[in-house]
């Protein structure tokens, strides 16, 4: 029963629609626990290390990608290393390439936003958009936005701004 209503969930256009196009729960779990998983490895001896350090911080960019707030993670390392009584020189290092990998990652996706928009802004926050969008007087509580919403972003003109719907909010 359980193979068949697994068999059932993977295929059903529904699921497979909501799962990778709606809710990003399940990709995002997968790298928050394949990231804690590497970074794990990097307490050992020093075999790897870098190459640990390096894929976390792979695993971390496409994170952001997926779910924003992961964009603090790099930030949290040094408590982690202090914690895990790793040396300062060694966390500092760990943090270093952790972030510069996750940048690198993201790059370019935020280059393409910032080609595209001509602004600088988060990842998954549209420059404002799903902000506005969720806190607009006509805000109907959903992926449903009505038109003033965009009207009010000038989304599509030349004048946009990419952090006008933080403003607006």
């Amino acid at each position: 029963i359980g193979r068949t209503g697994a068999l059932l969930l993977a295929i059903y256009p529904n699921y497979v629609f909501y799962s990778t196009l709606m809710l990003t729960e399940p990709l995002c779990a997968l790298l928050l626990v394949s990231m804690a998983g590497l970074l794990l490895r990097t307490r050992g001896d020093g075999r790897g290390f870098i190459g640990y350090a390096t894929a976390t911080g792979v695993l971390a960019g496409l994170a952001v990608l997926v779910r924003p707030g992961f964009l603090f993670l790099p930030a949290l390392l040094p408590l982690w290393g202090r914690l895990q009584q790793m040396s300062w020189r060694r966390t500092m290092v760990l943090t270093s390439v952790v972030s510069l990998a996750a940048l690198l990652t993201m790059s370019p996706w935020i280059i393409r936003n910032h080609h595209v928009t001509g602004a600088m802004f988060e990842v998954a926050s549209n420059g404002g958009l799903v902000f506005w969008g969720g806190h607009h007087p006509q805000a109907l509580g959903g992926v449903v936005r009505p038109s003033a919403v965009k009207g009010d972003l000038r989304a599509g003109t030349p004048e946009y701004d990419g952090s006008l719907g933080y403003h607006l909010g």
